[in-house]
């Protein structure tokens, strides 16, 4: 009797010998390899790059909004978007080169006055736009306290920072599209004017691309393959995507406005 106990118990033993490795190995999660970590720290500063450009383009959209109504609450609300955007003495404008291998290019089609369009070249910081934005608030809501609480609070907005970029793989050139957070360019336009844009996106990241306009613009955003992800015919349009391949995304907008017309193409 008592050697049946002792084998059974030598049994029990040998079984929570064996159970209790597999028990740790299946509550234990793999430690993520050197590849996997290199490939969050892309996808989250994309992301985080994607979140600040729609800010930036939002923060256009509300300033365009505001001086056409003339509500200063929309011009306050636009000011603290763009001081939430990463601190730049300018936005930073795309690099634009021909050629097939170039990250943007730019096709541009002459107006109806035979002129083609011309980039505006910003000379503010977004904190020098929002003090601007936030004078001209002031001006058409100085008698009203709920506006100039507005101005004090969002005056005391701090940039939302960008996590650390990652670094480039070695021996490959660094993308421009995935350097310092967004990048924007204003652009002047005679009427019916066309630019037609092409963006390189690194594949398998995150990416986006918006237009923010003054009056009526039509705007088609392309796929590589050819597939339409945005057709629209307003002052602004927008897309996020993540590529599949290394291929050209097409932008294309025309100002249908019958007037001269300007807009703001932001991009991750």
């Amino acid at each position: 009797m008592n050697r049946t106990i002792r084998c059974l118990g030598f049994l029990a033993l040998a079984l929570v010998c064996l159970v209790l490795p597999l028990t740790f190995a299946v509550g234990q999660k793999a430690r993520p390899g050197p590849e996997e970590k290199a490939k969050k720290q892309a996808v989250d500063y994309q992301q985080a790059c994607i979140e600040s450009a729609r800010r930036l383009s939002l923060a256009y959209d509300l300033e365009r909004l505001g001086m056409e109504s003339k509500e200063p609450e929309l011009l306050v609300i636009a000011g603290r978007l763009l001081l939430q955007a990463p601190r730049m003495t300018r936005p930073v404008e795309p690099e634009i080169k021909g050629g097939e291998e170039a990250e943007v290019t730019l096709k541009a089609e002459a107006g109806t006055d035979g002129k083609t369009s011309m980039t505006v070249t910003r000379v503010e910081s977004h904190e020098v736009h929002a003090k601007r934005l936030f004078a001209q608030a002031l001006s058409w809501g100085e008698k009203n306290p709920a506006v100039t609480d507005m101005i004090a609070r969002a005056a005391k907005t701090e940039p939302i920072p960008l996590p650390p970029a990652p670094p480039p793989p070695p021996s490959a050139e660094t993308k421009k599209g995935l350097e310092g957070g967004p990048k924007s360019i204003t652009r002047a336009m005679s009427p019916g004017a066309r630019d037609v844009w092409y963006f390189k996106f690194e594949p398998n990241l995150p990416g986006y691309v918006s237009v923010s306009g003054g009056l009526k613009l039509h705007i088609e955003i392309k796929s590589p393959k050819g597939e339409t992800v945005t057709d629209v015919s307003n002052p602004s349009g927008s897309a996020t995507f993540t590529p599949t391949t290394d291929g050209k995304w097409e932008v294309r907008i025309q100002n249908t406005s019958g007037k001269p017309n300007s807009y703001t193409l932001t991009t991750n």
